[in-house]
């Protein structure tokens, strides 16, 4: 059952306290807020004892809000088990002393890539304002609001809108109510849009429901071609991670008289590359191969005086494209394109050639095109899906989980 939580803060002396949870509970919206001395802790214990028992609670940066209550928690005993990469937290299991989940918690943006804003608008629920420079210990009160309250002057216009009845005659908002409301709209946003996003991913069986937006789109592609769960050596993988350079992306352009690019982009190159031929299948490691007939990676020693060389050469993690002459791996139509344009390799020295090569995506790719004709949130679901497998197929294939 997805339901979702989210917790406000303000901070004294450079700490951190929360001051106010808003959950929800089947059909329920619950909230609980508190300026004590002791906030943090009564927000814990009210977060269990009116979670659902069987409830995956989503909140949109978890890592944030997971770290806040996480000395609260802490106090009252319970332990915790985390899914954790590049410092972001994913997933946690807060376990009670008997080995018993108590709650299970998710990050609403790693699942879905975009903002409260527009993750409302999927569900035609507009995200609400709130003077972020009235977060303080007197939040809880009665305030006259001033334009420099807001970055800019549309915010001021909005708030005043939207809360127009949280307003006393003399002109006074009711900020504590009005927190309360602004989380709640949270907590709304993300249960029923991350809802409403589950219900268009393609080919996925939602009992069990991926972590992130790239595991959306590795779990789709698994679905037309099954042997991506599989991998390659160690050995293999450090060779591929070798020849992978990116390429050139000067901009020479052709502008218009009097004309100025601010923005140069390609569209839709993910889609159109992944439609090409890609390698797969078994790899076989080879020794002085006497070609290039073969699509592989190759190991080759190679001059070239071209006044736009072709192959590039990594020195401190930096692309650099020098004349003269050099080792390295390469793909095997690179080789061919810098021969084209005049390099001669003096010896292949190794190559790691792969017995099949095949447009294998191209289901994949079309399905996600047009799925992004078909709606809001299925455009996207077809353009993470599109832009996200590429970086994913390239992960290390690492399952950090601690247990605090």
């Amino acid at each position: 059952m997805i339901e979702s939580f989210d917790i406000e803060t303000i901070n004294i002396n450079n700490r951190v306290k929360p001051i106010l949870i808003s959950l929800t509970n089947d059909n329920n919206l619950l909230h609980f807020s508190s300026l004590s001395k002791n906030s943090g802790k009564q927000i814990a214990e009210f977060f269990i004892n009116n979670a659902r028992g069987d409830g995956i609670y989503y909140a949109h940066n978890l890592t944030f809000d997971f770290l806040i209550m996480l000395p609260f928690f802490v106090s009252l005993n319970y332990s915790y088990k985390t899914k954790i990469f590049n410092y972001m937290i994913f997933s946690v299991e807060i376990i009670d002393k008997n080995g018993k989940i108590k709650l299970q918690l998710r990050c609403s943006y790693k699942l879905t890539n975009l903002s409260l804003v527009s993750l409302g608008k999927l569900i035609n629920l507009q995200k609400k304002k709130f003077p972020y420079k009235l977060l303080n210990s007197n939040v809880f009160s009665f305030k006259k609001i001033y334009r420099f309250h807001f970055t800019t002057l549309q915010e001021f216009n909005e708030f005043n809108e939207l809360y127009a009845d949280f307003k006393t005659t003399q002109n006074l908002f009711d900020m504590k109510k009005i927190l309360i409301d602004y989380c709640k709209r949270d907590s709304l946003i993300v249960k029923n849009g991350v809802k409403s996003f589950l219900k268009v991913i393609p080919l996925i069986n939602n009992k069990k429901i991926p972590l992130s937006a790239s595991s959306i789109a590795l779990q789709t592609a698994i679905q037309f071609y099954p042997k991506l769960r599989g991998g390659y050596s160690t050995l293999y993988n450090e060779i591929f991670k070798m020849a992978y350079y990116g390429g050139r992306c000067e901009v020479f352009g052709n502008l218009l008289p009097n004309e100025t690019a601010l923005h140069f982009d390609f569209k839709g190159m993910y889609s159109s590359c992944m439609q090409e031929k890609l390698p797969l299948g078994k790899a076989i490691f080879v020794s002085e191969p006497h070609d290039f007939n073969k699509p592989g990676f190759y190991l080759i020693n190679f001059t070239h005086f071209t006044n736009i060389p072709v192959l590039p050469i990594k020195i401190n993690k930096k692309l650099n494209f020098f004349v003269g002459t050099m080792e390295g791996w390469f793909w095997f139509e690179e080789i061919l394109l810098a021969i084209k344009y005049g390099a001669i390799v003096n010896k292949i020295i190794a190559g790691l050639i792969f017995d099949k090569y095949e447009p294998f995506l191209n289901e994949y790719v079309s399905l996600n095109l047009s799925l992004r004709d078909q709606g809001f949130a299925e455009n996207i679901i077809g353009k993470n899906n599109i832009n996200l497998l590429y970086g994913r197929l390239g992960m290390e294939g690492v399952d950090s989980q601690f247990l605090i």
